[in-house]
């Protein structure tokens, strides 16, 4: 993947409805071009899904980044299965060295605790690292039964034309369009895609960093390795109990793994860093979208499919 193919996930990532126009404009290309681009990301698995979740305001939830230290052994599969199968996580990624990060949503300090009690009992589990997530929680809205309508229609594929929307629940498009303005600005709601960067042709990593705050901040650092690999970083996740950073990395080559190592540990305000090369994740649901899939049934709607 290069560049553009970053540009275009990072955008549907936000927003699964902007048009291959308004990208190509956005990152001087052709619409052609960028529809060729993303019927590659998905033939390949990469785009795997244009959904709709709620936000985390709407459940009450905090993302959590766990890391997950195995003991010696042959095979980790069990414990992989294990973690897909439980209810608060939504993504298992298993790393080259044995161990497996996952990200997972919970609900109150409570469901903290339950997540790290739970995975602590899995057999071969030497110890859990819990890490509550600096993230966008979005807005806490009122949905309407028009609202819930058009989600019904958004829910298996939210990049449908209004059009096919209309089509789909018997509103006028012009009623369509209102209730999707609303849906957009509201901020309750999350159009997005699932996306798994790992299954292109390359490597993942994330760098795991400790900061130095005598020297520097997150947001600061972040920036600065955007600009040093405006390619190959992805995204940052920021921890919102210490001074500990995952950034996510994608390269061709395992040589570039260490080039850009060593390129971050020349950085004066990374106190430590550790470098945890991953194999493609395993995704299942997510508490996000599996309420609202649940508040559209509860409203009176069929999920639309096809």
């Amino acid at each position: 993947m290069d560049l553009l193919d970053k540009s275009i996930i990072l955008e549907l990532m936000t927003n699964s409805r902007i048009s291959c126009q308004e990208l190509a404009e956005k990152y001087n290309s052709t619409r052609g071009v960028v529809r060729k681009r993303i019927n590659k990301l998905e033939e390949k698995g990469v785009i795997q899904e244009y959904s709709a979740w709620y936000s985390l305001a709407m459940v009450d939830a905090e993302f959590v980044f766990g890391h997950v230290r195995v003991q010696e052994q042959l095979d980790k599969e069990e414990l992989v299965r294990n973690l897909v199968q439980h209810q608060m996580i939504h993504a298992v990624i298993p790393l080259v060295t044995g161990d497996i990060l996952f990200h997972a949503n919970v609900v109150g300090s409570e469901g903290l605790s339950e997540l790290g009690s739970s995975i602590r009992k899995l057999d071969n589990v030497e110890d859990v690292e819990l890490r509550l997530i600096r993230s966008d929680r979005g807005s806490k809205v009122e949905l309407k039964r028009i609202h819930m309508q058009v989600l019904s229609a958004l829910f298996e594929n939210s990049r449908i034309s209004i059009a096919e929307i209309a089509r789909k629940t018997t509103l006028s498009p012009r009623r369509v369009k209102r209730a999707l303005d609303d849906i957009i600005s509201g901020g309750g709601i999350v159009l997005a895609i699932a996306r798994n960067p790992a299954l292109g042709s390359g490597l993942s990593f994330y760098a795991k960093i400790t900061l130095d705050e005598r020297k520097s901040n997150a947001e600061n650092l972040i920036s600065r390795i955007e600009k040093e690999f405006p390619a190959e970083t992805w995204e940052s996740y920021v921890s919102a109990s210490d001074p500990v950073l995952f950034t996510r990395f994608f390269v061709n080559h395992i040589k570039n793994v260490e080039t850009i190592s060593n390129k971050l540990s020349g950085f004066g305000e990374i106190g430590t860093l550790e470098t945890l090369v991953f194999y493609p994740a395993r995704i299942s649901s997510v508490l996000t979208r599996d309420r609202l899939g649940e508040d559209i049934i509860k409203a009176g709607f069929n999920v639309c499919q096809g």
